[in-house]
Order: structure tokens, then sequence, then C-alpha cells
């Protein structure tokens, strides 16, 4: 696999309407790129978002509760915490 772009340069150049505007539509696009998705427990949402912003606030972004990486250490600590 090749190595992904990071997520926040995806974000802001390459998504079809609304760079800087995540919204649930736009996983598909994250799929396609290579990012990899990890559905989480919503339950946790201020601990995930706490979590996030300590260990990787520019490896990842979220569309409802499928949040995606850019980096695949960080996805399975990720998922092996919240999901």
């Amino acid at each position: 696999m090749s190595e992904l772009i990071p997520i926040r340069k995806f974000i802001d150049h390459h998504l079809e309407d609304n760079p800087g505007v995540i919204g649930l539509h736009h996983g598909e696009q994250f799929a396609r790129a290579g990012y990899i998705p990890i559905r989480a427990d919503a339950l946790k949402w201020e601990e995930i978002h706490k979590w996030l912003g300590s260990n990787c606030p520019n490896q990842y972004t979220w569309t409802g509760n499928i949040f995606w990486f850019d980096d695949s250490e960080i996805a399975v600590k990720f998922a092996l915490r919240f999901a």
C-alpha cells in the first residue's frame, strides 16, 4: 500500500465539495483514498475527542461514529481503546 497523504491535506485539497467541511457523505471519498475507518462507541464521545486531541490531533477526522486515520499505528491504538 502506498503512503497516504496527511488526512488534513486531503480534506483541504481533495474533497469534491466544501473543502475543510466534513459530512457523512465524505466517508466514501476517505475509503476510496485508502484512509483507515474505525467505528467507535458513541457513548465515550468526550473521552474519544480528548484522547485524539492529545495523541493525534492532525491525523484523523470523523464522519458520524466512524473515525478515519492516515496512520495505521494510531488507528490500531484507537480501535483497541474505543471500538
